[in-house]
């Protein structure tokens, strides 16, 4: 896998390093002061070292190829973990590797090496590159070089926001039928012209001596939890959590679940509604993560649940 962007470079000094620095000018006053030639130079070569420490830092750490693989998903704030591969030309080579995040976490290692290294992703969407920082002070130990490297995914990782615990009852917002006594199914209605006979709710009819029929459409909206999702800025990350909130445990029982959010088109352009069934955790994740949200609603169709940064409420959008 090839590398991204130009590295960026960035040099400090080790604690060794800062010892000689704190005694390079001092050193060299007083050996000027003494008039000792001999202590000059011996401080004028420990500054040479610094330099020279710095120079071969950049030169070794220059041969460094980053190599990343990252999770199909990954979720804000919380602790995930890539694949780095670290290759060298030449010997091998004692440094430090790290991928930005939010606070990043540096393992030592001997290049070339493999392994996987925490991070932390800071915010929501769809990163198709990590940036990797690589550290060596060899050989001298006096100068730490850091080689910063965007490094490209071969798929995107798509990073969702956290879950927004939301109290919500999945049987409330709908009016009862009034002909219903307490006992009787959600799922019912009175008859009206057109309905079909084996629709009729004959235990129901008995009981109260009016004709109800099931209503499918209610009684789908029990099995099927049809969630649109709106917001922009921060209120949309924590809209789409409470739609995480929401799904996961639709799932985890084994119901369905349609989103509603907005996106953009394929190939660019402008905002588009997408209407979905969520198939399984994985698929929400990257849902949640590719949504761009907008100002304006989009439009539910049937009973559905509107989430936003405020919390979920049932709607119907006939």
């Amino acid at each position: 896998m090839s590398q991204g962007a130009r590295p960026r470079h960035r040099w400090s000094l080790t604690p060794a390093g800062s010892g000689v620095f704190s005694l390079f000018f001092p050193g060299l006053l007083i050996a000027a002061v003494a008039r000792q030639p001999l202590l000059v130079a011996i401080t004028v070569a420990a500054g040479l070292l610094l330099v020279a420490n710095a120079i071969l830092a950049r030169v070794v750490i220059g041969r460094f190829d980053v190599t990343v693989t990252a999770p199909a998903t990954a979720t804000v704030g919380t602790i995930s973990s890539a694949q780095v591969a670290l290759d060298v030309a030449g010997p091998p080579v004692e440094c430090a590797v790290a991928i930005d995040s939010t606070k990043p976490t540096w393992l030592p290692a001997v290049a070339p090496a493999q392994g996987a290294v925490p991070f932390r992703p800071a915010t929501r969407g769809i990163d198709r590159g990590l940036t990797v920082r690589v550290a060596t002070a060899v050989p001298l130990g006096f100068t730490r070089c850091v080689r910063t490297v965007a490094a490209p995914l071969d798929r995107p990782l798509y990073v969702a926001p956290r879950s927004v615990p939301t109290t919500f009852d999945r049987t409330a917002g709908r009016a009862a039928d009034p002909a219903l006594g307490p006992g009787d199914p959600i799922g019912l209605r009175p008859y009206v012209a057109g309905d079909a006979q084996r629709d009729v709710h004959w235990p129901s009819v008995a009981r109260t001596g009016t004709l109800l029929v099931r209503d499918r459409r209610r009684a789908e909206a029990l099995t099927e939890l049809r969630l649109v999702v709106c917001g922009s800025g921060d209120g949309l990350d924590r809209a789409l959590g409470r739609a995480r909130a929401l799904v996961e445990p639709e799932l985890a029982a084994g119901r369905r679940a349609v989103l509603t959010t907005t996106g953009r088109r394929p190939g660019g352009g402008g905002p588009a509604t997408v209407t979905e069934p969520v198939d399984s955790g994985a698929d929400l994740l990257r849902r949640l993560a590719a949504a761009t949200g907008g100002e304006s609603v989009p439009a539910g169709r049937g009973t559905h649940v509107l989430v936003t940064e405020e919390g979920a409420w049932w709607r119907d959008g006939n």
